[in-house]
């Protein structure tokens, strides 16, 4: 695949990277769009922001449900590949990474 490069033997999707930044940048726009509509001189702004192209930019629930998607795609990759996964080891390292 063109979007895949390998590095250390492992596969890297770096479109993955892209849409999950994306989708990062929807959820602090939701985040900030609430608190926004919250102040009484945002009526404009608000009604701008629910048309189709701007809505995009304040979908944080899909967004959430993207990161969902993406992580489970990410974390099936050992299992199609055929390798065996310790969750042991997995946990640790998940543990250590947050």
């Amino acid at each position: 695949m063109a979007c895949e490069v390998a590095t250390n033997q492992k596969k890297h999707f770096y479109s993955l990277d892209s849409l999950r930044g994306l989708a990062a940048l929807a959820v602090v726009l939701h985040h900030w769009h609430i608190f926004w509509i919250l102040t009484p001189h945002s009526r404009y702004i608000a009604f701008l922001l629910q048309l189709l192209p701007f809505r995009l930019l304040i979908a944080g629930h899909s967004s959430v449900m993207m990161f969902f998607v993406l992580s489970g795609f990410v974390l099936s990759l050992p299992q199609v590949a055929g390798k065996r996964v310790v969750y042991s080891g997995y946990l640790i390292k998940r543990v250590c990474r947050i």
